[in-house]
């Protein structure tokens, strides 16, 4: 799970789905598109946090690489957030990204979890290599 591969495949879908579900313009259509690609975008973030990271966070913790993937992941959530306001703020006629508060916490909550997936899946294949 923890490889390039499954990087470039998760990217490749959130690309393709991001660009199909604003070309069609499902956004408006169907208002819960946006759940699942934020939660694979919250596993894609972490993966690549700890893949781009790995031979630093190397010598350290399963504690301290849980909380670094885990904050790696938000932290991207938290930039994305800032694009779509951005998106909102700079072209108002445009598609909306942000319909309120509530979508944004949601979106963000919900890139937690997805990179919780990937903290675990870390924490988990680091701790079990400690043990031995």
């Amino acid at each position: 799970m923890l490889n390039r591969k499954t990087a470039a495949i998760l990217f490749i879908f959130l690309a393709a789905s991001y660009f199909t579900v604003t070309d069609t313009n499902c956004w408006s259509k169907m208002n819960w598109i946006d759940i699942p690609l934020h939660f694979i975008g919250g596993i894609f973030s972490g993966l690549v946090f700890f893949l781009v990271f790995k031979k630093s966070l190397k010598n350290k913790t399963a504690s301290f690489i849980l909380i670094a993937v885990l904050s790696g992941a938000v932290a991207f959530g938290v930039f994305w957030e800032f694009f779509e306001w951005f998106l909102d703020y700079y072209y108002p006629n445009a598609l909306k990204h942000q319909p309120n508060l509530n979508d944004t916490m949601a979106d963000l909550a919900l890139d937690l979890l997805g990179g919780l997936v990937v903290a675990a899946a870390v924490f988990k294949k680091v701790y079990n290599k400690n043990k031995q």
